[in-house]
């Protein structure tokens, strides 16, 4: 071995080796509590008056009837 290399002890790299899977336990977390959240918000959506369409007005339109514009979404 020559002079030129470095040598780093493993009792040098325990510090390094555990912050670096500290930062990965943290982005996992983040990415569950980010899904979970997510999640959440999702049923809370799903159940509230929110996303019960319940009609669909059609104001404004220059172009074509009411009935060809509505005919696609129903």
């Amino acid at each position: 071995m020559s002079d030129d290399q470095k040598v780093i002890s493993v009792q040098d790299r325990i510090p390094a080796l555990k912050e670096q899977r500290k930062k990965r336990a943290n982005r996992r977390l983040i990415l569950y509590v980010s899904i979970f959240f997510i999640l959440i918000a999702a049923v809370v959506y799903f159940q509230s008056p929110l996303s019960h369409i319940q009609t669909i007005q059609v104001e404004g339109q220059e172009i074509g009837e009411e009935q060809e514009i509505l005919l696609p979404v129903v």
